[in-house]
């Protein structure tokens, strides 16, 4: 997912998380860093071409049978 338009709002929020990162790091670089390995990744191999990118992995605990049937192929 192309997050280049909301990466700086996200390092500002986890910046109020003081509890979860050192206080001398800048939570915002790593944050930044991270989404363009990511970003080249997805170049690499999908050749998609973005700045930022965060990467999910949507995992199904149940789906009823008749959505099933009616679920889009997933296997793009």
């Amino acid at each position: 997912m192309d997050v280049t338009s909301t990466i700086d709002l996200k390092g500002k929020a986890l910046k109020n998380h003081a509890s979860q990162f050192n206080s001398d790091e800048d939570i915002s670089v790593r944050i930044k860093e991270r989404s363009a390995q990511q970003a080249k990744k997805a170049s690499e191999k999908l050749g998609i071409d973005m700045e930022y990118v965060e990467v999910f992995r949507r995992i199904k605990l149940y789906i009823p049978p008749e959505a099933k049937d009616n679920a889009p192929d997933e296997t793009a």
